[in-house]
């Protein structure tokens, strides 16, 4: 098949517009607002993943067991899902302080 119709204008395929389509869409999903409900208020935020969720979760429940090493696993797993969010690269630079504060005693 030509790329090109007779009258010189490229051609586009179905699958090609479909394509373009959802790479369009995609883009616009992941910037809408979300609205959570946080202590009894209503805080209106960017999507977040719900695996970054339940990796930053899992940190949280290792750094309280005292398991430095896990947090930071877990803390930088949630950052290949939200890698923007300040509270997680916070998280993993405590964790990198401590866990070298418990490596060099």
């Amino acid at each position: 098949m030509p790329l090109r119709r007779d009258d010189g204008s490229p051609r586009l395929n179905f699958f090609s517009s479909v394509a373009l389509s959802l790479v369009i869409l995609s883009g616009c999903a992941s910037s809408r607002p979300v609205t959570r409900i946080v202590d009894g208020r209503t805080v209106v935020g960017r999507y977040i993943a719900p695996e970054a969720y339940a990796a930053y979760l899992r940190g949280v429940i290792e750094e309280e067991s005292g398991h430095c090493d896990k947090a930071l696993v877990a803390y930088q797993e949630a950052a290949r899902f939200d890698g923007d969010d300040p509270e997680i690269q916070q998280r993993i630079a405590r964790m990198r302080a401590a866990y070298s504060c418990a490596a060099s005693k």
